[in-house]
């Protein structure tokens, strides 16, 4: 079981000769065998496999429990859950997966890759407010898509903390400069009367991340370990 006070983020990649998914398939459940099966696209179907089933392996490791026993229910605000003590989040892009796990946190948890060839003007028109844009716009060209996922990451989970989702975005205003483990600021959201911590990590290249941490009825910061899952 993992330690108190402590949050741990685990880290993986789906890389081509991964031939240990296809035992993850025995690890789902009914209802995630007919979405395995609904995917026309192969690499979709894959990675669904992958990241389900390595959800599992990485929680049931915690529980002492086998990967196909653990059972997904989501709360009030649809945020995915199981059974007590474990508290966790997830996040994949492409290829790669994260999760965090704690028993004493509330957790929300993003990753993207900052290398898509994507047009952010209009993202951050859209899902920022006013003065977010000012804040990006001055950033160097080359250093702009960094702060624009900087600044997503933080927002998705911080919201991804209570379940709100992405919907929330335009309702709170947050920080694209480097401040590991600071609250982003001028929080225009319901849940701003808690306080939460921000833990920024890039282990993969071009792969940026955010771990958001609700401090609620605690006394001090976790500690936060970073755990990279490879295949055996």
């Amino acid at each position: 079981m993992i330690k108190k006070n402590t949050v741990e983020i685990w880290l993986a990649h789906l890389g081509e000769n991964c031939s240990s998914t296809l035992n993850f398939r025995g690890f789902l459940s009914k209802d995630e065998l007919i979405r395995l099966e609904n995917y026309r696209i192969p690499v979709l179907a894959e990675r669904f496999l992958f990241f389900r089933g390595l959800l599992r392996v990485i929680l049931s490791d915690y529980l002492s429990v086998a990967p196909q026993e653990i059972v997904f229910m989501n709360d009030s605000n649809g945020k995915p859950r199981i059974q007590e003590p474990l508290k966790f989040n997830v996040s994949h892009t492409e290829n790669f997966f994260c999760a965090a796990v704690s028993t004493d946190f509330e957790l929300g948890i993003d990753i993207e890759n900052i290398d898509r060839k994507i047009e952010l003007a209009p993202l951050v028109k859209r899902f920022f407010s006013e003065k977010e844009f000012r804040s990006w716009d001055s950033f160097p060209e080359k250093e702009k898509a960094t702060a624009f996922f900087r600044c997503w990451t933080r927002k998705e989970a911080y919201l991804k903390t209570s379940g709100v989702g992405i919907a929330g975005l335009g309702d709170i205003e947050g920080s694209f400069e480097i401040l590991d483990s600071k609250p982003i600021v001028d929080i225009k959201h319901p849940m701003n009367t808690e306080e939460f911590i921000f833990h920024e990590f890039g282990i993969f290249p071009k792969i940026l991340g955010t771990c958001s941490i609700n401090l609620k009825n605690s006394i001090k910061a976790p500690k936060v370990k970073i755990r990279e899952w490879r295949f055996r």
